[in-house]
């Protein structure tokens, strides 16, 4: 993910975090999909469309955070989830991950002020 799609994941993790810590249990009986869906980036690179997309989702009564890419079908006019994603469990700890990608972000910005001397 490029720097903004960081930021922007940093912005809305916690968020999901708060939506899949309070699913009850009879919401976990039933499987669906994006129970909480923010778009983090979107970009185009010549005739491909992408975006990275932040969800809450629950399948086999066990929840998950899902960051995922998907594209755009010129063909079908629709967007088409890539194979694979990263995913991330109510077990992790979500002030790790969001420290983390802050000192990603710190690093990038450090490196660009360093690239304008």
């Amino acid at each position: 993910m490029f720097g903004g799609a960081v930021k922007n994941l940093i912005h809305f993790l916690p968020k999901a975090f708060e939506v899949a810590k309070s699913i009850t249990e009879e919401e976990l009986k039933i499987d669906r999909e994006n129970i909480f869906n923010e778009v983090l980036s979107c970009y185009t690179a010549q005739t491909l469309q992408m975006r990275n997309h932040l969800s809450v989702n629950t399948y086999n009564g066990h929840i998950s955070i899902w960051i995922k890419r998907f594209f755009f079908g010129t063909d079908t006019q629709q967007w088409h989830a890539c194979k694979g994603g990263f995913q991330i469990t109510s077990q992790d700890l979500e002030t790790y991950i969001v420290d983390f990608l802050t000192k990603h972000i710190d690093t990038l910005m450090a490196k660009k002020k360093m690239s304008n001397f």
